[in-house]
């Protein structure tokens, strides 16, 4: 109620005054209701209203005088009635901040030309928008033309960043004796996420940081053409779109790297004065020419020492080209706003340089801006493809949706082959921008890996393009010659580094970066320019804090394929540089991989050539020495990769390489492997496409006391398999709640190790099903749940023959009811060994008895430690000897298929993976209290002694975790 009394006074206000219009209400209501009142009460109501009526006029004429400050005054002054703001203290907007500061500048300085000055601050605010409302995509081919001018206002997304720790908080948390208050400061920090455009409600003074092509260099300019379009305009735009509250500074924009070019030129006899950054703001301004330069000379010092009515942006810190000179900016910095509590000062830095003496005073708020997620890279995509296309709304949605799919393509691949925690290849703006170009002028993304980063490079390369070919020339040769030499020099550079290893290869300093370029002549008279391009602009390689390195490691990578593919024209030379301990090194996988399908774009036959050579496959192989046995595993999983990645050779490659894996993996019974390497051969026979003949037999059991007879399955359940189950009427109310109710209960062992039937379980599994489809965590598409790690490229269904892994014991329960239900339709029932449906009863997990029976058993004595493959009186003590049998204790670091390991088969049954690999879900209780399911069988992630047939484990039955899955059991009649 008084809410609605508040607004209805401020709108009142509007038209009268505030004292005015509450003296207006209190003798309306005294009119509606003053004869109702007893008329004994009648004069103290009336004495109340009129004590009431003085006291607002009291607080109305406190708050006026407490926020008239001088500049108030002026802002105040109405210009028009569309600049108006109602009931503000500050009507916002061009004629009036602009006005504000001509008045206040007036004051001080006799004979001033208020006209020249409205004039000239209008054409600055003009320059601004017209230099800053738009974003450049260089590299367009439209129509002749080579860029593309987006809309600033348009196409800018607001970035996410990081409100960083300040000193204060980091010596606070080393504190020793403070783990409350540490915890507290930590929980404080992980919610200091902000987004940048309304990076001015932080403080008077920011210092932004981030990564390479993050964002940080456009946040300034949509800073300064907000702020410029507002002071031109409705300034409400300001306070929607920057969160900026009082008075519009004017924005003023400053390369850094500039200002240190200044201060280098100046002769030793500078004054102070002249090596201030306040005089070089005034220089730089008149340089750019942006209307300025006939104002008073003490025009700008005046703006900068009122702190109400300038925004200073200064853009690169990290691209001042040396620490000392950095060091010497920051105090340049810190001098001009020393003393000036007002004056708004945002900088940018790229991380990696913003460290030691260069680092801002303490009164700076540290900001750094994270990586793009999935939904800023949507919008960046839609709204760039809206505005290259402004009049045709479905050929941009067609062109988004599509480069947004090859995106998430891209991504996938990339995780599958590198692993779930590889950092994304597109996190930035500036990848946005590489793959959009590309994109647009191929009209999708090439689904060549090799392809898109040739054609990625040559986009990051291309200097500033211009109509004129002529000046287009000019520019290339000051690039090192050419956009060809640059190329060569870039991969010339790469496969240097790339030879010093993982530790050293991935940064070089500027001596190490001179020694390699100038060692060959060609290179030599352009190294200087290189390295001036690199500071100043920066393209496929960056300087950071003296330190040169490539803007993402997969550029690196394909300029040293593309190198290798240019320095060796003999496929057996090449090869045999390869041999020697490169093919098993991860550092180069990647290249080696980009070699091939960058030779595949170029050359197809000598691709081919590589592959078989490669692979062990050639004419010459049976004649050459026969290579160590990882060697030949690694080289060959190499060639398989690269052939899936090419697209100009035959299929018949792919039977050559599937075939050659398969004897590879029957040798590795009698050879000495590296677990990691076999895991990655076998990975890429899963990704050839195959898959044993027995992957869905049963393996019959024998009755043992009171168990009667029945068949386990002899590999635990795989992706391949958990795949088919994964359809919208199995998770249906309707078709597939039958699948989730009434699992059978089993109790805990008893002391002689029974376990009993104990009933149903009802509907406690459909009930969950139902709160994880609302969980906003779990991932459920067209009512499916999926496996928690599906699409993780380490566990889910890209690894088809891995176990399936992210279940719960619940899902595991429905899967097996489905397969009883299903099971004429399927492999299963379709398999020569396993019996038919009307011969099975019951298809569930095991218990525990019935899996330690399939595993051949505890064991007793000295057998009690046994593994599932020891034979009587043999068991294994040996730590490599259990590596040879099992996926255990993280020396792989993920699953593996489950066929990868058949000397672990089971004794005496052979079944497969009971031992390592994953934990397996168990039907029965672990013990009396009842909460937690059994597991049985250890898991690549565990320490290798759980792996024995005796351990016991136990979780949750919603747990839904990467080492735990299932294998089914099946009951006859």
């Amino acid at each position: 109620m008084m809410k609605n009394w508040m607004k209805f006074l401020e709108t009142l206000a509007g038209k009268l005054t505030a004292i005015l219009a509450f003296a207006a209400l209190v003798i309306a209501l005294l009119a509606l209701v003053g004869n109702r009142i007893p008329a004994d009460y009648r004069l103290l109501v009336y004495i109340l209203a009129i004590g009431a009526m003085i006291i607002f006029t009291i607080q109305v004429l406190a708050r006026r005088k407490k926020t008239d400050s001088p500049q108030e005054k002026s802002v105040r002054r109405r210009i028009s009635a569309g600049n108006n703001i109602e009931n503000s203290n500050i009507v916002l907007g061009n004629g009036n901040q602009v006005n504000l500061i001509i008045q206040d500048y007036a004051r001080l300085r006799t004979g001033v030309s208020k006209e020249d000055i409205q004039r000239q601050l209008d054409e600055y605010l003009d320059w601004v928008q017209e230099s800053f409302g738009t974003i450049v995509l260089r590299g367009i081919e439209r129509g002749g033309e080579q860029a593309v001018n987006l809309p600033l206002e348009t196409v800018y997304v607001p970035l996410q960043a990081d409100l960083q720790m300040s000193q204060d908080e980091r010596e606070f948390e080393d504190t020793e004796g403070q783990m409350a208050a540490i915890r507290s400061a930590r929980e404080l920090r992980t919610d200091r996420k902000i987004q940048l455009n309304q990076v001015l409600s932080f403080g008077n003074r920011i210092i932004i940081t981030g990564g390479p092509g993050s964002g940080k260099t456009t946040v300034l300019l949509h800073l300064a053409w907000t702020l410029a379009a507002s002071l031109r305009g409705v300034a409400q735009m300001a306070y929607q779109k920057l969160g900026i509250t009082g008075v519009l500074p004017l924005p003023i924009y400053i390369p850094l790297t500039r200002y240190a070019d200044y201060l280098r030129k100046l002769p030793e006899s500078a004054t102070a004065e002249q090596k201030s950054l306040k005089t070089y703001v005034a220089e730089y301004l008149n340089e750019r020419g942006t209307n300025l330069e006939g104002l008073d000379s003490d025009f700008l010092s005046f703006l900068l020492r009122d702190g109400n009515t300038v925004l200073l942006l200064l853009d690169g810190l990290d691209e001042v080209p040396n620490e000392d000179e950095r060091v010497l900016i920051r105090s340049k910095i810190e001098d001009l706003v020393s003393g000036k509590k007002n004056l708004r000062v945002v900088v940018t830095s790229r991380t990696a340089a913003y460290r030691g003496q260069a680092v801002l005073g303490r009164d700076f708020q540290h900001i750094h801006v994270l990586p793009l997620d999935k939904a800023q890279i949507e919008l960046l995509v839609w709204q760039a493809y809206n505005s290259i296309y402004p009049k045709s709304a479905a050929i941009a949605r067609q062109q988004a949706s599509d480069l947004l799919q090859s995106i998430e393509q891209l991504e996938a691949e990339r995780r599958r082959r590198l692993g779930d925690i590889i950092k994304p290849l597109v996190d930035a703006p500036i990848m946005i921008r590489m793959l959009l170009i590309v994109h647009y002028n191929e009209r999708k993304l090439p689904d060549q890996r090799a392809d898109l980063y040739q054609k990625s490079v040559d986009v990051v390369l291309r200097p500033d393009n211009v109509p004129d070919p002529n000046v287009m020339e000019e520019i290339e040769k000051r690039v090192a010659g050419s956009l060809a030499m640059n190329r060569e020099m870039l991969q010339h550079l790469a496969f240097h580094m790339h030879r010093q290893g993982e530790e050293q290869g991935r940064e070089i300093d500027e001596t190490g970066l001179r020694k390699i370029l100038e060692a060959e002549p060609t290179y030599k008279p352009y190294v200087n320019e290189l390295i001036a391009q690199t500071r100043q602009r920066g393209t496929l390689l960056e300087e950071r804090g003296g330190l040169y390195r490539f803007i993402h490691l997969s550029f690196q990578e394909f300029l040293v394929g593309r190198y290798l593919v240019q320095n060796f024209s003999d496929a057996d030379q090449l090869v045999s540089f390869l041999e020697h301990e490169l093919i098993a090194d991860s550092w180069w996988r990647e290249p080696i991989l980009l070699l091939v399908g960058y030779q595949d774009l170029i050359a197809p036959i000598q691709a081919r050539r590589i592959l078989l050579r490669l692979a062990g496959l050639d004419e010459n192989a049976k004649k050459r020495a026969r290579q160590p046995f990882d060697l030949q595993l690694a080289a060959c999983e190499l060639a398989a990769t690269a052939y899936l990645e090419c697209k100009s050779q035959a299929v018949d490659l792919k039977e050559q390489f599937k075939t050659h894996l398969l004897a590879l993996h029957q040798s590795s019974k009698r050879n000495r492997w590296t677990p990691g390497i076999l895991a990655s051969a076998m990975d890429g026979l899963d990704r050839l496409g195959f898959q044993p003949d027995d992957l869905y037999e049963f393996v019959p059991i024998e009755g043992r006391d009171s168990i009667p007879p029945y068949r386990i399955g002899k590999y635990p359940v795989t992706n391949a398999q958990y795949e088919r189950f994964l359809r919208p009427e199995n998770f249906s109310e309707k078709e597939g709640k039958q699948f989730w109710l009434d699992f059978p209960k089993f109790s805990e062992p008893d002391k002689n190790d029974n376990i009993k039937e104990m009933g149903k379980w009802g509907d406690e599994a459909w009930d969950w099903l139902q709160r994880a489809k609302e969980d906003k965590d779990y991932l459920v598409e067209n009512s499916v749940l999926y496996p928690r790690y599906w699409r993780d490229p380490r566990f889910g269904l890209a690894r088809r023959n891995a176990p399936l892994v992210g279940i719960s014991w619940y899902e595991a329960n429905a899967y097996c009811k489905w397969l009883l239900e299903r099971w004429d339709g399927l492999e299963e029932g379709q398999c020569k060994d396993n019996p038919p449906l009307e011969k099975i009863k019951e298809i569930r997990l095991p218990t525990e008895v019935d899996w330690i029976a399939a595993a051949g058993g505890v064991g007793k004595g000295k057998d009690k430690d046994r593994f599932a493959w020891d034979k009587p009186g043999e068991v294994t003590n040996d730590e490599q000897e259990v590596y040879r049998h099992a996926n255990v204790r993280q020396v792989i670091g993920r699953t593996t298929p489950v066929w990868m390991y058949p000397q672990g088969e089971s004794y005496p049954h052979k079944v497969m993976d009971m031992s390592g690999n994953v934990w397996e879900w168990q039907a029965n209780f672990r013990d009396s209290d009842r909460d937690w399911l059994a597991l049985r069988g250890g898991s690549w992630y565990n320490y290798l002694g759980n792996a024995r047939v005796s351990i016991r484990n136990y979780n949750h039955p919603n747990l839904r975790i990467y080492f735990i899955g299932f294998r089914v059991l099946a009951f006859p009649r």
